[in-house]
């Protein structure tokens, strides 16, 4: 397959549109399949399991986070509470995110957010 180069710097493929398992959208099943911004490790491979997926899907598809941003409720917790955090990560993220307030600021889990590289990867490493 041929690709080309996006504007994020990264590559293009073809990817077919719809959905192989329902002809319908569950938002009730959604939210409760889907992965917590507050799993840990175990947790995240437990829930990957539980959709048949292993843990290098979960990789792949955790690279999605090399771009975007989030909304600092999603993860204000773990910036002023978490002890298994990078210190310069959560100060980054504090100067966005107030300890109270502030919810929907939007926020990059990435370094280079508009770069589709492997930041998000060396980040999670540290």
């Amino acid at each position: 397959m041929k690709t080309k180069l996006l504007k994020l710097g990264g590559l293009t493929w073809k990817v077919h549109l719809g959905r192989r398992d329902s002809t319908r959208a569950w938002k009730d099943l959604a939210n409760s399949a889907l992965p917590s911004a507050s799993m840990d490790l175990l947790l995240l491979i437990s829930n990957f399991k539980n959709q048949g997926l292993n843990k290098r899907d979960l990789v792949a598809l955790s690279g999605g986070h090399t771009n975007g941003l989030s909304q600092c409720v999603i993860f204000r917790n773990r910036i002023y509470n978490a002890t298994n955090i990078d210190l310069t990560f959560a100060k980054e993220r504090r100067a966005t995110c107030p300890r109270t307030g502030g919810n929907t600021n939007l926020a990059p889990f990435d370094p280079t957010p508009a770069r589709f590289d492997t930041a998000y990867f060396k980040n999670l490493m540290k």
